[in-house]
């Protein structure tokens, strides 16, 4: 049984609106301004250990933007392994190099899995606003630690969203770990934390070093914690009170806490098999189906294409022309019931939620939710359900409304982002982000709101 190689799009964008479609490389000059102001080169090279003659591998360059100021500090002496997966990211920082005569940054075009440093003694490998997006983090991690000294600092700079704007709702960004998870995932591997630096306006810096007693069962370890959850799981197979759709949840939850690929036996391929065989039958047992009698599709599908998804776009009717945009034009009544208000679009044959949940949750939680809702039924009703990617496209507006998004001030603002329930891969949902009017996927451990559906 052969394990296949894949290259996700970690952040896939759509917008449609003014800028046309984007790609998650093209930000705006604003963000690439906010950078300097929340994620300072400087402060936080003094606070790692960055000294001259060092030499630093950089996990997922992309343009150079703390690639620069590495090479800067490292100096004549030192080199930068700039990598990234993206072969356009890294001609950018080849050109900058050469039109700007810098001489110590070295590019290198890296494997999801593998970063492929050329070497196998650097000083210290960061990675800046990357380890949230890493798919398999725990087999990343314990290819990376290869490439360094036995003394060498893992350093991660990753967002923090505990420190977010209390007041701008909308500006935090799901998109991201918690602390919790991520310590919980490096955990897993052979590094063991040093200490946290907490100093950054919106970012932590965690910096790590290799724990020497935990290498030799870090997999040992992994599997047989897979064999007990799976255990678990099954024993609560014959509880009847438990719902179909829970049973369904539990062991996609499995199969997401162990995508890492063991490097050792072929025994982790064959419980994921084995998980997709419950997960099947389950689907099986519950014999439900969203056939929807309006326009757009309401049964979920996987899109894992830049493509997929622009079709997906043009379908509802929007145009990537910036002098004349177009979208789908809604026809909206909300309306109370039993005290719940709920949204129905007569357009699209649609009744939403005029809010939906109160905090963000993954996406497994996101579904445990609305099961949740549906044994209340809300505002009568009891078959509420994630949107597709349609749907909630069929939602944007071509501009931007006085509530700051591209949704019509008729919702809740609150539910800035919220999930679908279609997926970009096994392990990635997508999730509209109505401020910026954009599709993205995120990791199935990922936070964001719930706003759900039902066909009318």
């Amino acid at each position: 049984m052969q394990k296949k190689q894949r290259i996700p799009v970690l952040y896939l964008v759509i917008c449609f609106l003014a800028a046309g479609i984007i790609s998650a490389a093209g930000e705006p000059a604003f963000i690439q301004t906010g950078r300097y102001k929340f994620r300072p080169p400087q402060k936080i090279m003094d606070a790692v250990g960055i000294k001259p003659g060092m030499v630093v591998g950089e996990v997922g360059a992309g343009e150079g933007f703390f690639t620069f100021s590495l090479a800067e500090r490292v100096g004549e002496k030192g080199i930068v392994y700039a990598n990234d997966i993206a072969p356009e990211m890294l001609d950018r920082i080849s050109y900058r190099c050469q039109t700007q005569g810098v001489k110590n940054i070295k590019t290198v075009l890296g494997k999801v899995e593998d970063p492929l440093f050329p070497i196998k003694n650097l000083d210290m490998i960061i990675m800046a606003n990357v380890f949230h997006d890493l798919e398999k983090p725990l087999g990343f991690l314990e290819i990376a630690k290869k490439y360094l000294k036995p003394e060498a600092l893992l350093v991660i700079v990753d967002r923090d969203n505990s420190k977010y704007y209390k007041k701008e709702i909308w500006k935090y960004d799901p998109h991201y770990m918690t602390r919790e998870q991520l310590l919980k995932e490096v955990e897993k591997s052979s590094f063991k934390l040093d200490r946290i630096e907490t100093f950054l306006l919106r970012d932590n810096i965690y910096i790590f070093r290799i724990d020497k007693e935990k290498e030799s069962n870090v997999w040992q370890k992994w599997l047989t914690n897979f064999r007990s959850s799976i255990k678990e799981v099954k024993k609560n197979e014959a509880d009847i009170s438990i719902a179909n759709a829970s049973k369904i949840i539990a062991w996609e939850r499995i199969f997401n806490d162990f995508r890492d690929n063991d490097p050792n036996t072929e025994e982790d391929e064959e419980l994921r098999e084995y998980i997709n065989e419950r997960i099947l039958y389950w689907s099986d047992k519950q014999k439900t189906s969203h056939v929807s009698q309006g326009l757009f599709r309401s049964s979920y599908k996987t899109i894992n294409s830049f493509n997929g998804v622009s079709l997906l776009f043009q379908k509802v009717g929007f145009s990537k022309n910036p002098s004349n945009p177009k979208d789908f034009k809604n026809k909206y009544k909300a309306k109370t019931i039993k005290g719940d208000t709920i949204v129905i679009d007569e357009a699209s044959g649609l009744m939403w939620y005029q809010g939906g949940s109160s905090r963000f949750m993954s996406y497994f939680d996101a579904k445990e939710w609305i099961i949740e809702q549906n044994s209340k039924g809300f505002a009568g009703y009891y078959d509420w359900r994630l949107p597709t990617a349609e749907e909630v496209i069929s939602l944007l507006e071509s501009s931007k409304k006085s509530n700051g998004m591209y949704i019509d001030p008729i919702f809740s603002q609150q539910q800035s982002w919220f999930w679908t329930g279609d997926k970009f891969n096994s392990n990635r949902a997508f999730v509209i982000r109505l401020p910026g009017a954009l599709l993205v996927d995120s990791l199935l451990i990922n936070f964001s709101y719930v706003r759900p559906v039902r066909s009318l």
